[in-house]
């Protein structure tokens, strides 16, 4: 019967943990802090950052896949993030315009009279 060391050394298990762990805390899906995402818009940094990935995959490959995971996953919210920001920006802006269009509206209903 295998023992517990034994299966936590298997290379399979921990990298299935490995994922579990980091899909569990993608679908968390936490808010970006702003220097996160400015770093993740600048393209010298994925530059820089996919350079490491590829130089990591020499050396661990277990790590290396984890570290694209975690790439892909930041990506992905960044985007998702800058998606619904744009989105509330402009219901604010359709808001504030219809608000506008009401008060000239009104304005010139009541000099009609």
């Amino acid at each position: 019967m295998a023992t517990a060391r034994d299966i936590l050394t298997n290379k399979y298990v921990t990298a299935s943990v490995s994922l579990f762990v980091i899909v569990y805390a993608s679908l968390a899906r936490p808010q970006l802090p702003g220097f996160v995402a400015a770093l993740f818009d600048s393209a010298v940094f994925r530059v820089i950052f996919l350079t490491m990935l590829v130089y990591m995959s020499n050396q661990n490959l277990q790590i290396s896949i984890m570290i694209a995971l975690a790439f892909t996953i930041t990506m992905n919210l960044l985007n998702e993030q800058k998606i619904a920001e744009g989105f509330i920006d402009g219901i604010k802006e359709n808001m504030l315009n219809e608000n506008f269009d009401d008060t000239q509206s009104k304005d010139s209903e009541e000099s009609d009279e």
